[in-house]
């Protein structure tokens, strides 16, 4: 028999499906110019979240390692860190990476923006490659198709697809990430109140 879920795993399945749900709406309609930028932009913040939850909380109001003009504010050095920490594995820093490189390409194309010509098109077959014969990924696939009006073949419908793909293991590598925890050693200035007078050969040295 099936075990009924607990009501607060229920209520963090059914909170999710409604995250799922409205991250979808809301790109299926946008212009591919759009659902590029907004969407890497998503992404990003949940590299953002996964690193946040990670790291020993920061006392402060701002962190000035995540947010502002810290070392791992941008979407490259998100993704790197991620990578070495062990967050995220290399074939996925790879795809973010891409996913990165055709965001700032949008970026800076303000008109005629498409995701099916040209070297966006092979971006984005080369995003979806990895999951294209997953039955899940078709699965999806077919959902995000029939919401957009689109054929599964339309670049933009895979991208869309892609999208969801990385969203969804990202709130998966979310909910398994845990907190580094202090090393319980001393701090420095209880260590050095802690150690015993040098002898003076000690500090000197030979010769």
């Amino acid at each position: 028999m099936t075990q009924e879920p607990d009501q607060p795993t229920r209520g963090r399945v059914d909170l999710r499906k409604a995250a799922f749900s409205a991250f979808m709406d809301e790109f299926v309609a946008e212009s591919d110019r759009a659902a590029v930028v907004l969407g890497a932009a998503k992404i990003d913040a949940l590299l953002c979240s996964v690193l946040d939850r990670h790291f020993i909380a920061h006392p402060g109001s701002e962190d000035d390692l995540l947010e502002g003009d810290s070392p791992l504010a941008t979407f490259s050095a998100r993704i790197k860190i991620c990578q070495r920490l062990g967050l995220v594995d290399s074939n996925f820093a790879k795809l973010l990476h891409l996913l990165r490189r055709l965001r700032n390409a949008f970026a800076h194309e303000v008109a005629h923006s498409s995701l099916s010509r040209g070297a966006a098109r092979d971006r984005v077959l080369m995003l979806a490659q990895p999951f294209a014969k997953a039955d899940f990924f078709q699965g999806l696939l077919a959902t995000v198709s029939s919401k957009a009006n689109r054929t599964p073949d339309d670049a933009s419908a895979i991208f869309r697809t892609v999208l969801a793909i990385f969203y969804i293991e990202l709130h998966s590598i979310l909910d398994a990430a845990e907190t580094i925890k202090p090393s319980g050693r001393d701090g420095i200035v209880e260590a050095i109140h802690k150690r015993q007078r040098p002898k003076r050969e000690d500090i000197a040295g030979e010769g």
